[in-house]
């Protein structure tokens, strides 16, 4: 896990997908499922005042949102025009 770097305590892994979780898990990082679990208040209960530091590794592939999906459509589309 490129997250275990000298000197961090604690590692959090955020998804909905079981497999990547338990693989996430298995390397030591604690869990958040947020298709069960709203984020940000789980995040605030186990890291009073937020985590210092947070590092997003979904990249422009993923979408979650309808916004997120209709902006891939539209950046997709100008490749073929």
């Amino acid at each position: 896990m490129q997250a275990k770097f000298p000197g961090v305590r604690r590692i959090i892994a955020i998804d909905n997908v079981a497999k990547r979780l338990d693989k996430a898990r298995e390397l030591g990082a604690e869990t958040i499922n947020y298709d069960e679990k709203k984020v940000i208040p789980t995040m605030l209960e186990i890291c009073p005042g937020g985590p210092d530091v947070c590092v997003d590794a979904t990249g422009f592939r993923y979408a979650k949102e309808n916004v997120h999906k209709v902006e891939r459509l539209r950046r997709s589309s100008k490749r073929f025009i």
